[in-house]
């Protein structure tokens, strides 16, 4: 793999090294953000703020493409909320899946400290892909309750 320069600095990178931190990288992002779903879900349970909405929107400042795309309300038809509701949970994944066929890449580049960076990657990877199980189970949980606050 040819190396990858950067800009300004002038300086080169190896791309196996870049592509080796990708799983790594792609799978502590995901546990940083299902761990902001954990903190949030804490601290209205402790401050005894109920449950609220359910997709925590009052708690978001500014919308991200996937709230622009897969925004419902309660008039919306239940089959399509029910779809929506594990958008978030689907994109995580999708991201997981990402670092997975990552990972299989640099096992078959064989590449020499491709066994560290699959090391780092399955310690981060793992633990995520059990939060964002973890996750998807909860939003099944919410299902039937879907639109409903308590």
């Amino acid at each position: 793999m040819d190396p990858l320069k950067t800009p300004i600095v002038d300086l080169e990178i190896s791309g196996l090294f870049v592509l080796g931190f990708g799983p790594a990288l792609i799978s502590f992002f995901v546990l940083a953000i299902t761990g902001t779903m954990r903190a949030t879900r804490t601290a209205r349970a402790k401050l005894n703020l109920g449950r609220g909405d359910w997709s925590g929107e009052e708690l978001d400042t500014s919308p991200d493409a996937l709230d622009l795309a897969f925004y419902t309300t309660p008039k919306t038809p239940k089959g399509i909320s029910v779809v929506t509701h594990f958008s978030y949970v689907a994109f995580l994944a999708l991201g997981l899946y990402e670092a997975a066929w990552i990972a299989k890449q640099l096992w078959d580049a064989e590449a020499p400290t491709s066994y560290l960076f699959l090391i780092l990657g399955a310690v981060l990877w793992l633990p995520a892909v059990g939060f964002v199980v973890y996750e998807f189970l909860r939003r099944v949980q919410h299902v039937p309750t879907l639109w409903r606050t308590k």
